[in-house]
């Protein structure tokens, strides 16, 4: 029992930083950032503020327009003590079977969407070295080797944290398992096409410990195929 007890508190402890550096913005307003300060933001600056400048930054945020149909890139943010563990469970955990990287998720209609993942078939080919993609330098989306998975239902909605207008990605669609099935992404625009993103899972504490991430619209290519998710 003694060697189970110091890693449940040291999880403990990192799960109470997590929450606390969510909380904080809440007490301590950020400046609400201008146009041209949006305008200018990268993956890079956004790990630079960390979890609690990030969380800051997602209340000053507009819910912003729905998410358009289409592919968008996803990079989960270095931010949080939790954050390798989170890569873990994204790269690791969340993909399904015949699969090995989250890449980002697909919008199919206004009220529908699912992941986009990395099929370990992938072989990077010429094609992919000239079409780098923006923001996620894990992996190219190569489309011929890439797989759609988890679904998740659009809405809008008030977010946990502070109660105002963001978009939802809803999980609890009767066609994920558990612990899928517990999750809810809160999503606000910070430009046209690019969203700032909490993830999370009931499991694990819900968004006051979530996960941070970008997307960011791609540019029009042929989608990936869907996997028939009642087999995983």
């Amino acid at each position: 029992m003694p060697a189970l007890l110091l890693p449940a508190t040291a999880i403990a402890t990192l799960v109470g930083i997590n929450v606390l550096q969510a909380v904080y913005p809440l007490l301590k307003p950020s400046p609400i950032p201008t146009e041209a300060d949006l305008s200018k933001i990268t993956v890079s600056s956004l790990e630079n503020l960390g979890r609690s400048g990030l969380i800051g930054l997602y209340h000053s945020l507009p819910s912003g327009a729905p998410l358009s149909e289409g592919n968008y890139e996803g990079q989960l943010l270095k931010v949080g003590p939790l954050h390798p563990v989170s890569r873990l469970i994204t790269h690791r955990m969340f993909p399904p079977s015949n699969c090995d990287l989250w890449l980002g998720k697909r919008i199919v209609n206004e009220v529908e969407g699912d992941n986009i993942f990395r099929s370990t078939s992938y072989k990077e080919t010429q094609a992919d070295k000239e079409d780098v993609p923006k923001i996620q330098n894990l992996a190219p989306i190569s489309f011929t080797s890439s797989t759609c998975a988890r679904p998740f239902r659009l809405e809008a909605g008030q977010s946990v944290i502070d109660k105002r207008p963001c978009l939802r990605l809803d999980y609890s669609t009767g066609k994920n398992k558990f612990p899928w099935s517990g999750m809810c992404d809160e999503l606000r625009e910070i430009r046209p096409g690019m969203y700032l993103g909490l993830g999370s899972m009931a499991v694990t504490g819900g968004t006051w410990n979530s996960a941070l991430f970008v997307l960011e619209k791609r540019k029009e290519t042929p989608p990936p195929p869907a996997l028939d998710v009642e087999k995983w």
